[in-house]
């Protein structure tokens, strides 16, 4: 009974999770403002499609012949430099952008920038894509490539044409949204898009999914947002249980593949998607009910910084349902909302403060 009562009294009060959108083409479940919609840098770092170094490091093999790794790494000189292919100064400028600290070598983008310059110019299309994001999405180590006189967004546009797989994706963004110079064009985002998809970028078909979608062509748009859960992106993973719970024209309605989407979704990370499963475990759609695990990844959730998992989690510990009454926390909870800088939660905050001021006045 304190199970039932407490899924209701979360349904009704503060839910978003298992209801018919408003909008019959699109769910709007826990939808969150994110999507790939700018060029993926991830940590704010060039594109790093390594060759061998990495796992490498992981067998041990450390490249002690390529980069005389030993004990207290000691750079190579110029001369000796000058020497490599391009995929070994390629590599070597990424164990210095990161930092590898097996082998005692200390994160230096300069010395990064440098040794891709080089890469460059022996024809390393890593090296070229990467000094080109640097100036074309600024991050703090882009001070030490501002001397560059090659051409950045000619680097990018050339990559794409030779089927460099990230640069058409970047090309198709800058196409959708008329950056750097770029007309604005979704035909041809969408046509460099299909390439990088047909080339195996994982990005990709996400954004066809959303192109799609505002054009009102759902069948199509659904058919990429599959794809694009497929090759494993998790954002579209959360999407698509989204169409399987609410079901429509082209999605049978299925709440236990809704919820195997989700837990794929939630166990990357996925804050609403967490949320969403919280609910799920707590009622028991499209899974057997979990008290447990309800609160477990509510409160995944709520330390990810979702607002609604928020929620549901002060009213538990106000409750004191699944867990010991806790009212301190609880005012935490409604305060971290209340200090929540995310457009649209307006109501959400209204509702937190209401909620704070009762429990102030208790």
């Amino acid at each position: 009974a304190c199970f039932v009562s407490v899924f209701f009294v979360l349904w009704h009060n503060h839910m978003f999770f298992i209801r018919a959108s408003t909008r019959k083409t699109i769910p709007t479940i826990c939808r969150p403002n994110i999507g790939y919609t700018r060029p993926i840098l991830h940590g704010g770092r060039p594109h790093t499609q390594r060759s061998s170094f990495h796992s490498s490091v992981v067998q041990m093999g450390l490249w002690d012949q390529a980069m005389k790794v030993v004990k207290g790494h000691k750079r190579p000189s110029e001369e000796e430099l000058d020497t490599w292919d391009a995929k070994k100064l390629y590599d070597y400028g990424i164990a210095h952008f990161t930092g590898v600290k097996q082998l005692h070598i200390s994160v230096d983008p300069k010395y990064a920038v440098h040794l891709w310059k080089k890469s460059r110019e022996k024809g390393s299309p890593f090296a070229a894509y990467s000094l080109a994001m640097m100036q074309l999405e600024p991050n703090p180590s882009s001070y030490f490539i501002e001397d560059d006189t090659v051409d950045p967004l000619r680097t990018i546009v050339q990559l794409a044409e030779s089927d460099f797989t990230q640069a058409m994706f970047n090309v198709g963004i800058y196409h959708l949204h008329g950056k750097h110079g770029l007309a604005k064009d979704v035909d041809k985002a969408v046509s460099y898009f299909t390439k990088a998809t047909e080339k195996g970028c994982v990005q990709s078909p996400y954004n066809l999914y959303l192109i799609f979608l505002q054009r009102g062509e759902n069948e199509v748009a659904i058919n990429w947002l599959k794809k694009a859960s497929d090759v494993g992106d998790t954002i579209a993973k959360y999407y698509l249980a989204n169409w399987y719970n609410v079901g429509g024209p082209f999605v049978e309605k299925d709440q236990a593949k809704a919820f195997q989407l989700y837990k794929e979704a939630a166990d990357k990370g996925y804050p609403p998607a967490c949320h969403n499963i919280s609910v799920a475990y707590l009622g028991g759609v499209g899974c057997e009910a979990d008290p447990e695990l309800a609160l477990k990844y509510c409160k995944l959730a709520s330390d990810k910084g979702f607002v609604p998992a928020k929620m549901n989690l002060a009213s538990i510990y106000t409750e004191g349902l699944l867990v010991k009454q806790d009212i301190e926390t609880a005012k935490i909870l409604y305060r971290e909302v209340l200090s929540s800088n995310i457009e649209g939660l307006e109501s959400t905050k209204e509702q937190a403060q209401k909620l704070l001021d009762e429990l102030t006045l208790k």
